[in-house]
């Protein structure tokens, strides 16, 4: 090789940090019944939540800061929360019964 360049190098977003982030925090973790959430002031906000295997298990949108997880089988669960500006945030849960 000649060491010339290939073209115009491209920058794309390489971690979720580059993102913009949703913080939040939610307790109690391990539940058993249901998740409080802090730190999100938008009431649009919708969620998600996924199974291991990335397989969405319930969905809506925030009507408090509570998500009931009773009917949730045990297991490890993702919590993605993403507001009215696309702004996203996702923690682990994990439901023992």
């Amino acid at each position: 090789m000649d060491g010339s360049s290939w073209g115009t190098p491209w920058n794309f977003t390489s971690s979720i940090d580059e993102m913009n982030s949703l913080e939040f925090s939610i307790y109690p973790n391990p539940t058993s019944n249901s998740i409080q959430i802090n730190g999100i002031e938008n009431s649009k906000t919708n969620y998600e939540i996924l199974n291991s295997l990335g397989k969405l298990v319930v969905s809506g949108t925030l009507e408090s800061r509570e998500i009931d997880c009773s009917t949730l089988p045990n297991g490890i669960y993702f919590l993605k929360l993403i507001d009215s500006e696309q702004n996203m945030g996702i923690k682990r849960i994990v439901v023992s019964k």
